[in-house]
């Protein structure tokens, strides 16, 4: 299913939208709009799950920490 939307977007994005109708890397200016709307999406979902697993695993480690770690492994 889909929705008919009306948007105002600035012009060079919207060119963008018919070159790459255009060249061929997609099949409609709505089709190029859904991607780019599909992907903003899911990279959304990545921050939130990326958030998470920090809330379980912590903060990387520090350089100083790798550091550290690399002269024990050295020794």
């Amino acid at each position: 299913m889909t929705t008919k939307l009306t948007i105002s977007v600035p012009d060079q994005v919207a060119e963008e939208a018919r070159r790459a109708v255009r060249e061929g890397r997609a099949e409609s200016v709505s089709g190029w709009f859904g991607t780019a709307a599909e992907h903003f999406r899911r990279a959304g979902t990545l921050d939130d799950w990326l958030a998470e697993a920090d809330g379980v695993a912590g903060e990387p480690p520090s350089a100083a920490v790798l550091a550290e770690v690399d002269a024990a492994l050295d020794a």
